[in-house]
């Protein structure tokens, strides 16, 4: 049985940071120490964010076998010195943070 893909993303996304149901995976907290990605920046990211509905995928998680959709989202931070690419999943009201990438970065 396939979950339905939510419609609102992005006002979900900004409700949630709003509403302080914003959530970093310890993945997220990981890759974002090793990319020098900081919560302000990805908070910043957020409100100038744009939808890459083409970068959504439905997956199982590896550890839970529970099925998801993977929504992402592209935006810069204030400074626009970073490109970031957030991928999170909705469990409504939270908003976890799966992982989130620098563009601009080569590494």
């Amino acid at each position: 049985m396939t979950i339905k893909k939510e419609e609102n993303v992005l006002q979900l996304v900004i409700h949630g940071l709003e509403e302080g149901h914003l959530f970093l995976s310890f993945d997220a907290i990981e890759q974002m120490q090793k990319r020098e990605i900081k919560f302000s920046d990805i908070c910043e990211a957020i409100y100038r964010s744009e939808r890459e509905e083409h970068k959504d995928t439905y997956l199982e998680h590896p550890k839970t076998k529970r099925w998801s959709w993977r929504f992402a989202i592209r935006g810069k931070n204030d400074v626009g010195d970073k490109d970031l690419r957030i991928i999170f999943v909705i469990q409504n009201p939270k908003v976890i943070i799966v992982t989130a990438i620098d563009l601009n970065r080569r590494d």
